[in-house]
């Protein structure tokens, strides 16, 4: 059999007849709560950019590197139009 030392507190005295700590302030709760949804807001924000952003990154490159074939392609490769 296991005993467990019950800790309980009410109206600021804990079981042991000692002061309890006070409560922590709704302001300071606030605070607490807004710095945790700034947290979390960037944490995702960055979560989409950042594979957002080396998508297209890598598509820009394919993109200019078909165009880039395409251009010399038209003028023969070596800078020059293949027409008289």
């Amino acid at each position: 059999m296991v005993t467990v030392r019950d800790r309980w507190s009410g109206a600021g005295v804990n079981n042991d007849g000692s002061t309890a700590d006070t409560p922590t302030s709704s302001t300071r709760a606030a605070v607490d709560a807004v710095r945790a949804a700034v947290t979390t807001w960037l944490t995702v924000a960055t979560a989409a950019a950042v594979p957002f952003a080396v998508t297209r990154i890598v598509l820009d490159r394919a993109r200019n590197k078909a165009w880039r074939r395409g251009i010399d392609n038209l003028v023969g490769g070596d800078g020059h139009t293949s027409h008289p």
